[in-house]
């Protein structure tokens, strides 16, 4: 091949690489960061009932779950996180999930076989998900203060019940989240204590 026509060939396939690569690309991705207020979005609810808006929790600390049935980390820490919502109805903090999932029949079906009672909203095309708040990974959990400040963003699957993660929820959020301590063991507390308490 001539030199001329190595270098046309070489432009050509530069160009299609471009225009490939420019191809539903949405540009770079702008993450929120803790100190922000979160971004406003309808978004619908899984079990119906038309649209939701996580400023309808204001006034809340939120734990904001974003997760998948596709997502293996996702199912495993949803136990833990039915379990902290109970923990947190009554105490000034919600636990609400938000599945990306398309099909929303398995996603259904998951939170009905998982007897998940908090609420879940949908965001399918990941617009409010990827877009807005630049969540690449799941599970990723947002702690929200009552305001709608985002305080932390904590990707990964966690042990939400576990004592530090109860800790680490009231140094961040401000609720207490602990389980509620029976009579038994504050009476055995007492005892340990040398009945100062």
């Amino acid at each position: 091949m001539r030199p001329a026509a190595e270098l046309r060939v070489i432009a050509l396939a530069g160009l299609a690489l471009l225009a490939l690569a420019a191809c539903g690309e949405r540009g770079p991705v702008q993450k929120l960061v803790p100190g922000e207020r979160l971004p406003a979005a309808r978004l619908e609810r899984l079990e119906g009932g038309g649209a939701s808006s996580l400023s309808e929790f204001r006034g809340k600390a939120l734990i904001v779950n974003f997760w998948a049935t596709w997502c293996e980390p996702c199912r495993r820490e949803m136990p833990d996180l039915e379990r902290l919502a109970a923990l947190a109805r009554g105490r000034g903090a919600e636990v609400v999930g938000i599945t990306v999932d398309s099909d929303l029949n398995l996603a259904r079906e998951f939170v009905l076989r998982n007897k998940l009672s908090f609420p879940i909203l949908v965001d399918r095309d990941m617009k409010f998900t990827g877009d807005a708040l630049g969540i690449d990974a799941f599970p990723e959990t947002f702690l929200v203060d009552a305001e709608g400040r985002l305080k932390a963003r904590m990707k990964g699957a966690r042990e939400w019940t576990s004592p530090d993660a109860v800790r680490a929820l009231r140094a961040v959020l401000g609720v207490d989240l602990a389980p509620a301590r029976t009579e038994e063991a504050k009476t055995g507390q007492r005892r340990n204590d040398g009945g100062n308490s």
